[in-house]
């Protein structure tokens, strides 16, 4: 039976009830295919390290840990290290934590939808985050896409954040003349 669900976690599915209690089998398929943790025993999907073996290897099995593992940091954090979607997972407390949702944006600045909403409107978060992409001004508030000094930090480093300006900012000559520095066409927007 390891031998099978080593080479072929999801073999799991076809094991008998006290097979899928027996945490060393179980720990042997989520170690080869997170998504084994589906058919675990409800015992061993509330453990702690077949869990954290479980989201190593496939960041998404987050969703199927029990509430109180979904606001174990380290855990989480190890989920989001395979997929910044994993956020989406975790307790409210870990979605509001700045630390967690960086870890998230690294890999993609859409993880930010599933930010807590105070960090969402955070204009340091947003700030860090657009170093990395200007795409995360698609999700930023009204008010902080009308900032200036944000608007023209994200147009020098990706003239493509102009199209997230509001219009009193696109006839501001300085953000228009960053954007048309590295793209002419930017002129099309200037108001």
């Amino acid at each position: 039976v390891l031998r099978a669900v080593g080479s072929c976690g999801a073999a799991l599915e076809f094991a008998s009830e006290a097979l899928r209690a027996d945490r060393e089998v179980v720990l042997t398929a989520v170690r080869q295919d997170g998504w084994a943790l589906e058919h675990a025993s409800a015992s061993l999907r509330s453990d702690r390290e077949v869990v954290m073996a479980a989201v190593q290897q496939e960041g998404w099995v987050l969703e199927l840990a029990v509430e109180e593992l979904r606001a174990d940091r380290d855990l989480v954090l190890a989920a989001i290290k395979g997929t910044w979607k994993a956020l989406q997972f975790a307790a409210p407390e870990l979605q509001a934590e700045r630390n967690v949702v960086l870890e998230a944006l690294q890999q993609d600045f859409e993880a930010l939808r599933y930010a807590a909403p105070e960090l969402r409107t955070d204009p340091e978060l947003i700030s860090d985050a657009m170093a990395r992409n200007v795409e995360v001004l698609k999700f930023a508030p009204e008010a902080m896409k009308a900032d200036r000094q944000l608007m023209l930090r994200a147009v020098q480093k990706d003239h493509t954040a102009l199209r997230f300006a509001p219009a009193a900012l696109l006839a501001d000559r300085e953000i228009i003349l960053a954007a048309v520095q590295q793209d002419g066409s930017d002129l099309e927007l200037a108001a």
